[in-house]
């Protein structure tokens, strides 16, 4: 699937893997660091409250009335901020809880993130006895409020962060993409270009090293192949030169080599008719005589004289041509 994604697809997603992997270990971080610190800034303000718990229960034990004492101060603790209240043993016996608390409600702060840094019974009690018996227990929480606030902004500012670098992200992955495609677009209609047999294109060097480089490459094999393509065409023209000339010398060989032959051929021929013509009128002019038919054919009607030999054939047949030839102009 990872190979079906576009080069910018793929860039895309490992800048917002890497934005989702830093802001999961800051999101991790800021709960750790912050649960930690919210510990060690309730520390002092516990000691302080132990403090005061162990100095009352003194003051109760040296008292005459340590009930009128108890209620004086409990009555004091409902004019707090709600840091520190007093419980008796019927309150925590009942389950009954503090109402002020200081992390019950967090202004412009979610529940549960303060749920995520804090325990939500994070508090220190310390016991009130009168007359050796256990009257209540003097609670601790400390007020949180502003450093809750100030870790959610913390928080808020992480996610914004991110949000805005996976934006960022998202438009440097398409001019980067953009800007590196583009040469290559130029390589693909180069090579597109040299295959339909334009070997004169030219890509200019354009991009990354490694692009500009193959833009090189690519330009010299275009002129290697304009080159090659040349030199097949000047051999092409003299081959077909070659061929023209040795079909010129072939048939000057025929010529002189056949030439006598066919004029034999004709000339042989030539006799033959003559000898044919000489045998037609020879037979007609015996028709008259008896004894003609047992004369040889090669005689001579002239007193018995031989027939003429193949030189006398040849000229008189040169002859005929001739005439031939002199009757077919004057009759043109």
């Amino acid at each position: 699937m990872w190979t079906n994604y576009s080069l910018f697809l793929r860039l895309w997603l490992l800048l917002c893997g890497m934005i989702l992997v830093a802001l999961t270990a800051s999101i991790v971080l800021l709960i750790v660091y912050s649960r930690a610190q919210l510990l060690v800034e309730h520390e002092p303000g516990s000691r302080v409250a132990g403090q005061v718990a162990k100095a009352f229960n003194q003051a109760l034990a040296t008292t005459t009335d340590p009930d009128g004492v108890l209620r004086g101060f409990d009555l004091g603790l409902d004019n707090n901020e709600g840091a520190v209240t007093f419980e008796t043993t019927a309150d925590e016996a009942a389950g009954v809880a503090s109402a002020n608390s200081p992390m019950s409600s967090v202004d412009g702060v979610p529940a549960w993130f303060v749920r995520l840094l804090i325990a939500p019974n994070i508090s220190d009690r310390f016991p009130i006895y009168v007359a050796g018996q256990r009257a209540g227990d003097l609670v601790f929480k400390a007020n949180m409020s502003a450093d809750l606030s100030e870790r959610w902004l913390t928080f808020v500012g992480i996610l914004i962060s991110a949000i805005t670098l996976a934006i960022i992200s998202s438009f440097i992955s398409y001019f980067t993409v953009r800007a590196t495609l583009r040469p290559l677009q130029g390589i693909e209609t180069g090579l597109t270009e040299l295959r339909a047999g334009n070997y004169d294109v030219r890509l200019p060097c354009e991009g990354p090293p490694e692009i500009r480089k193959s833009s090189q490459q690519l330009n010299d094999l275009a002129s290697t192949l304009s080159e090659l393509s040349s030199e097949n065409a000047r051999l092409l023209r003299h081959l077909v030169i070659l061929e023209e000339q040795e079909r010129r010398d072939l048939s000057r060989e025929l010529h002189d080599e056949l030439g006598p032959l066919l004029f034999a051929i004709r000339a042989n021929s030539d006799t033959l008719l003559a000898r044919f013509d000489y045998s037609q009128s020879d037979s007609s002019g015996c028709q008259s005589a008896a004894g003609c038919r047992s004369a040889p054919i090669h005689q001579s009607p002239d007193s018995g004289s031989p027939a003429p030999d193949a030189h006398t054939r040849v000229g008189i047949a040169k002859e005929r041509d001739g005439s031939r030839k002199g009757r077919g102009s004057a009759g043109s």
